[in-house]
């Protein structure tokens, strides 16, 4: 009896991280579904299909465009399961 419940703790722990996905935006990018092999062109554009929970990789260039700053428009949450994650992809800079 106490197995299946070890089981049961270990699946819920790791349900929200078993959920969360990795988006991607290039500016050589012209996909929109923001993989890391067809990447979104535009920050807004990746922004609209990640949520929380996921990360979003920003690779190398400069994004020139407008992003709405209204938090409340943004998914995520105030946890570390359910916030959005906005990074530099590793070697883009600084």
């Amino acid at each position: 009896m106490m197995r299946p419940l070890l089981l049961l703790a270990f699946l819920l722990v790791l349900a929200p991280v078993a959920r969360a996905a990795e988006y991607h935006v290039a500016k050589t990018g012209s996909g929109s579904a923001c993989t890391l092999e067809s990447p979104c062109p535009a920050i807004a554009a990746g922004l609209a299909v990640a949520g929380g929970g996921d990360t979003l990789w920003i690779h190398a260039g400069t994004y020139v465009e407008p992003i709405d700053t209204d938090v409340s428009t943004i998914s995520g949450g105030s946890s570390s399961e359910t916030q959005l994650t906005i990074s530099a992809w590793p070697g883009a800079g600084s």
